[in-house]
């Protein structure tokens, strides 16, 4: 018989954590895993999945569980010493993303990823063909984040055309 153990880490994003549970020779999914009315009940965007059947051990539980603790106490220390540039920078865009919300009376456009279930929204507002402004919302990865938070930052001015090609090198 096979378990598939379904769960999220407080304070990470699935994706993230099958990322670093990775790294610790743990393999396990993440994303919404074809129940997006269950993730959407339980308001969550995703989660991550362990599966067991009749080959697993003992000792694979114990290494999922050694590689969660390890995940947990990784993201606590990662996210308190952050020592390069890069890592400062998606840090202060994910915990303080920019242009985040929603803003009213403009064109709404909502990207979707299927193979994790990120989804942002999109909210632009255009002065003639140029972007005034732009907000968004929904729930993604750190990555996804951070990288919208950028995108914001980087089109607002544009016209739409180079907007939209500039925003193709942040999004999903």
């Amino acid at each position: 018989m096979q378990v598939l153990l379904p769960f999220n880490i407080d304070g990470l994003h699935p994706h993230d954590v099958a990322t670093a549970l990775d790294y610790e020779g743990v393999a396990v999914r993440a994303g919404h895993h074809c129940a997006q009315p269950l993730i959407n009940h339980l308001g969550i965007s995703s989660a991550a999945r362990a599966s067991f059947y009749i080959y697993n051990t003992k000792e694979d539980c114990d290494k999922l569980v050694e590689a969660i603790l390890a995940t947990k106490e990784f993201f606590s220390m990662a996210l308190s010493r952050l020592d390069s540039l890069y890592m400062a920078v998606v840090a202060d865009h994910s915990k303080s993303p920019h242009h985040h919300g929603v803003l009213p009376d403009v064109e709404q456009l909502q990207l979707n990823n299927p193979t994790c279930g990120d989804v942002i929204n999109l909210s632009v507002k255009f002065d003639g063909d140029v972007i005034e402004d732009i907000a968004f919302a929904g729930d993604g990865c750190t990555i996804s984040t951070a990288s919208s938070s950028m995108m914001t930052d980087a089109v607002i001015g544009k016209n739409q055309g180079r907007g939209l090609r500039t925003s193709g090198d942040f999004l999903l």
